[in-house]
Parts: structure tokens; C-alpha cells; sequence
């Protein structure tokens, strides 16, 4: 099962080795709030849409409470290439915590530039 991370140590570990923070909500859900630069791995994608990109570096999984990674920690586990983690609260405990959120109005122009935004990369 992944370990469960708060939101500023799911941050930390981001910041320190590069972790990717991955979103694994529906697309109706992503349009609504976002983190900056986490792409989108609905949950009935997995494990099949981690790619190589996401190899030798640790996947942190949310969603929006937290709930759908608890039940799908089986899924979770196995979709990870290497160490998985999952984000304790989802974005919601994200956004409180007062790391950035982004809406459709700012998530459009990274909708045009993809390969970049899908990157992984926070800001």
C-alpha cells in the first residue's frame, strides 16, 4: 500500500527529488481546480498510463479528498514504476494547506502547450 503523505511533506518530497504529483481524478474534476503542472491519470487508466517518463522517480497520487486513493491503493500501488505515495486529504487538503490551485481560466493555456504541462513539473 502507498504511504500517505500530508500535502507539505507530499510538497517536500516534490521539491527534493523530483517526486511527481499525480492526478487521478475525472476530467470534469481536473477542469474545475488543478495542480499546476500535475497531469491527469483518471483512475480507470491505471496502471497502464504510467509511461517511462515516470520511471526512477517516486509518483505521489491524489485526488480530491483522498478517498479514491484509499480504496484504489492496490491499483496505485501497482501502476507506480517505482516508490508510490499517496497525498493525504487530495487537493482539497492541498489547497488549504496554501500551496497554488489553478481553474480553467489558467489551466487553458497550458491545455496549449501539453507536452510541457504534462511534464510533472510544479510552476
Amino acid at each position: 500500500m502507498p504511504e500517505l503523505l500530508s500535502p507539505q511533506d507530499a510538497y517536500a518530497l516534490f521539491r527534493s527529488s523530483g517526486a511527481f504529483l499525480v492526478d487521478v481524478r475525472t476530467e470534469k474534476e481536473f477542469l474545475k481546480k488543478a495542480i499546476p503542472g500535475c497531469p491527469l491519470l483518471p483512475l480507470e487508466t491505471l496502471p497502464d498510463a504510467l509511461g517511462p517518463r515516470f520511471a526512477g522517480r517516486p509518483v505521489i497520487f491524489f485526488c480530491r479528498s483522498g478517498r479514491r486513493t484509499r480504496e484504489k491503493a492496490d491499483v496505485l500501488q501497482k501502476s507506480a514504476p517505482g516508490r508510490a505515495f499517496q497525498m493525504e486529504g487530495g487537493i482539497l487538503a492541498w489547497e488549504k494547506a496554501g500551496f497554488p490551485v489553478w481553474s480553467l481560466r489558467e489551466l487553458l493555456p497550458c491545455y496549449a502547450a501539453a507536452p510541457r504541462y504534462l511534464e510533472g513539473r510544479l510552476g
